[in-house]
């Protein structure tokens, strides 16, 4: 049976103004989709700009503390998971298409800097950078974009135009005003083609007065590079934040993982590969088992560019880690509220907001925001075409590692260096 991490993520802004309640009887498909595209072709090598080594690191420098920020404001002392790369990026769409201070607010909770257009571009090239490199055969990373808005509403050619060419995201027209309970259902099928079925009903969490929707799914499932041997798997201690101690499968392997601990900031950093080369997933364990999110809060994004260092320290470990499978959902209430915490604020008024480059002639705003995702790791892959040397018996020489209480953990695009997933497991 084929065995692979998996983490999935939707997250949607809805840019709503007022309109009439849908009407209640079943529509013709082509009643309410108008012109939509829900298919997610694979990038051919031509369809991806050329991004330097220097601006690909500049863009994690954007996305990292962006994530670190905002993970803060997640979760109290509960588990989460969440990919700031997406979350970044479905915002920069967003951003495109703000001005004045609406546009501000955005640009600095996404740690844009410098030049606006230079920004923006480097965002959508990095999300397509993201999408071909998750084209591999040993990991599958989906990052599908689209920009849904009613039949009657007049969008800016500009922004229109920038969402087909940078973004590849088209622009899909259907009858929300009319219809929308019928289209958030449609959406929420391809979202759930997308991730793999983890997606909520969407018309569970969503107002119905909707003429515009910003949606961002992405699925990533990858094979380690080199397997935990299931005969080894048992069962031990695990001590979530609350002190609470849980019998729970531990996965078994020794191999010469890359080592970063700080002893100043009282963690210790191990990065388990994949098969691919293209992500790595980097665990932390902090010294305190009380909280792994309190842990985060000293960790920088400098302290991530560290973990992963061109001439990193090796150290053969016998590494003890827990199975797990998490969910993180939040009412879209919710989100904005953590999303105003960051700074995004005036988006979200109405009245207030402008988004005069989307749409000159709508006064639109953010009226909604759903995040959902989940993680399950296991002992998952092939070992075809390894590299390193986990293979004999050197449990005699390797220093023990259990990764025993809270952690954090996060899923690093290594070209850049950019956050694909962070979370915490405060508790199993």
């Amino acid at each position: 049976m084929k065995k692979f991490l998996a983490a999935t993520l939707t997250a949607s802004l809805m840019l709503m103004t007022a309109c009439d309640d849908p009407e209640d009887q079943a529509p013709a498909t082509e009643d309410y989709l108008i012109e939509t595209t829900l298919d997610q072709p694979e990038l051919k090598e031509s369809d991806v700009p050329s991004v330097s080594a220097q601006d690909k690191t500049a863009w994690a420098n954007e996305v990292n503390p962006f994530g670190l920020q905002i993970i803060d404001k997640l979760s109290d002392n509960g588990n989460v998971v969440f990919s700031p790369a997406a979350l970044h990026s479905a915002l920069a769409m967003a951003a495109y298409g703000a001005d004045g201070k609406t546009y501000s607010e955005i640009a600095s909770a996404l740690h844009f800097d410098g030049d606006r257009e230079i920004s923006e571009k480097l965002s959508a090239d990095m999300q397509l950078v993201l999408r071909f490199d998750g084209q591999d055969p040993n990991s599958r990373f989906i990052m599908a974009n689209n920009l849904w808005l009613d039949k009657k509403v007049q969008i800016s050619d500009a922004f229109k135009d920038a969402m087909k060419t940078l973004f590849k995201a088209p622009v899909q027209i259907c009858n929300f005003i009319d219809y929308a309970v019928y289209v958030l259902d449609k959406i929420g099928s391809w979202i759930n083609d997308m991730t793999g079925g983890f997606v909520a009903d969407l018309t569970d969490k969503t107002a119905k007065h909707i003429e515009f929707m910003l949606v961002s799914a992405t699925k990533f499932e990858a094979k380690w590079a080199h397997p935990f041997d299931s005969s080894k798997t048992q069962q031990k201690r695990f001590i979530g934040s609350s002190g609470k101690e849980v019998l729970v499968d531990f996965m078994h392997l020794i191999y010469d993982f890359e080592y970063y601990e700080s002893v100043e900031k009282g963690y210790q950093a191990i990065v388990i590969p994949y098969m691919d080369d293209i992500f790595d997933m980097v665990i932390i364990l902090p010294n305190d088992a009380s909280n792994a999110k309190e842990a985060l809060k000293s960790i920088s994004a400098e302290d991530f560019a560290k973990i992963h260092l061109d001439t990193p320290e090796y150290r053969l470990l016998d590494l003890s880690l827990p199975k797990f499978n998490i969910s993180y959902d939040l009412p879209p209430s919710e989100i904005i509220s953590r999303l105003k915490n960051i700074g995004i604020v005036e988006a979200f008024a109405e009245g207030l907001a402008n988004f005069k480059i989307l749409s000159p002639s709508y006064n639109v705003f953010i009226d909604s925001f759903l995040h959902h995702a989940v993680i399950s790791i296991d002992e998952g892959g092939t070992n075809t075409g390894n590299k390193g040397n986990a293979t004999e018996d050197k449990s005699g020489e390797a220093t023990q590692l259990d990764i025993d209480h809270a952690f954090a953990f996060a899923i690093v695009h290594k070209a850049s260096g950019a956050l694909v997933y962070l979370g915490v497991v405060n508790d199993l």
